[in-house]
């Protein structure tokens, strides 16, 4: 587990985009990416994922497209497949998305901008923690600017 508890614009985005970029190209795995709200995740994906890491890197240009021209089915916004793993994105507030996903790179951003719901299931963390938990080489990030003391998610982290 990793935590990155800092302030906006100190490199933790791209950090974490050259892990997962390293994880695309060389060791392949399940990435899940949950962001506070469905919105966030598809202006990551766009901005980040596809604008700064796939695009400005030629060994991932073939192995994530941006289906510009056509819609691939494999290839969306927030869910891309490529060979031996892929990467599936995820709004804190629609938390029944990520029932059925599992992986074993897990990363979480902006984590105190979550509105907790408790449910029968638990708070959204927890879930997407669960998500992870039948691998045993799981890589969890967190990453937040800290919000109110006592009630910060990533304080808790």
């Amino acid at each position: 587990e990793v935590v990155f508890k800092m302030a906006s614009r100190l490199t933790k985005t791209m950090t974490v985009l050259g892990a997962i970029g390293y994880c695309i190209a060389e060791a392949p795995r399940k990435i899940l990416v949950m962001w506070p709200k469905i919105g966030d995740s598809e202006e990551w994906s766009k901005k980040h994922l596809m604008g700064e890491l796939v695009d400005p890197t030629e060994c991932l240009q073939g192995v994530l497209q941006d289906g510009r021209g056509r819609r691939l089915a494999n290839n969306t916004i927030l869910s891309k497949i490529f060979p031996g793993g892929y990467i599936s994105m995820f709004g804190a507030n629609v938390p029944g998305d990520f029932r059925r996903a599992k992986g074993n790179f897990l990363y979480a951003d902006e984590i105190d901008a979550i509105a907790i719901a408790e449910s029968d299931e638990g708070d959204q963390l927890r879930q997407f923690a669960v998500r992870g938990s039948e691998y045993p080489d799981t890589i969890q990030v967190y990453c937040s600017y800290p919000s109110l003391k006592g009630q910060s998610n990533i304080d808790s982290k």
